[in-house]
């Protein structure tokens, strides 16, 4: 995670929770196995803050990658190595996709990050264009997550709108993110934006979990 310009650690941690990102590609519903494919992400926070100095009201920025979300989401302090063996990931899980932190060596999701649903797509052969919504879960604990104390998300949602190739029986997936996120730490409350956000993701798979089809 690389800050730029002054900020106070727990609108670091608020703007963490956005990336996440963390986005997924919509599929068949199935029951059974789904595909797990790592997930490449970095995204920008911004919010209303305050200068240390003047106290006039300023825009501050940070910008964050895959690491940090695994981080906040498994409750380790966001500059802690992160063990080779877990990831950010995609799940291919049909209509019920989501991003995981994913244990490679284990085959398991240690925990979820975000569930994603399609808001439509048009394609021709080889070449689909989509838009997504993303829901995140309440992720972090009291010592490492997004503030000191208790903290809820109230409409954590992001969108992505990208693209996925498909050539040769393989496939590579390109988006954009952008979004708002309003979030409660401690009982104050913060409005933080996404302007700018990018993933991608693509086979092959690097592994796969057990999961079950929503019951119809």
């Amino acid at each position: 995670m690389r800050v730029i310009g002054t900020m106070k650690t727990r609108f670091i941690y608020l703007a963490a929770i956005i990336t996440a990102a963390a986005i997924t590609f919509p599929g068949n519903a199935r029951a059974g196995t789904s595909e797990v494919y790592r997930l490449t992400m970095s995204f920008t926070g911004i919010f209303q803050g305050t200068n240390d100095l003047s106290q006039a009201k300023e825009i501050q920025y940070a910008e964050f990658f895959a690491r940090d979300i695994i981080n906040l989401a498994t409750g380790q302090p966001f500059n802690s190595p992160v063990p080779t063996n877990e990831v950010l990931a995609y799940v291919d899980g049909g209509s019920t996709n989501s991003i995981v932190v994913y244990d490679k060596n284990a085959g398991s999701n240690l925990v979820t990050v975000a569930q994603v649903t399609s808001r439509g797509s048009v394609s021709q052969p080889g070449l689909q264009d989509f838009v997504w919504n993303i829901r995140f879960v309440n992720l972090g604990d009291a010592t490492n997550g997004f503030g000191a104390g208790t903290n809820a998300l109230n409409g954590a949602f992001l969108q992505a709108e990208g693209t996925k190739i498909t050539k040769h029986g393989k496939f590579q997936v390109f988006a954009h993110v952008d979004g708002t996120v309003n979030a409660d730490t401690d009982g104050n409350s913060f409005h933080l934006l996404v302007p700018s956000g990018n993933l991608s993701f693509g086979s092959p798979a690097i592994g796969k979990i057990v999961t079950t089809a929503p019951e119809l």
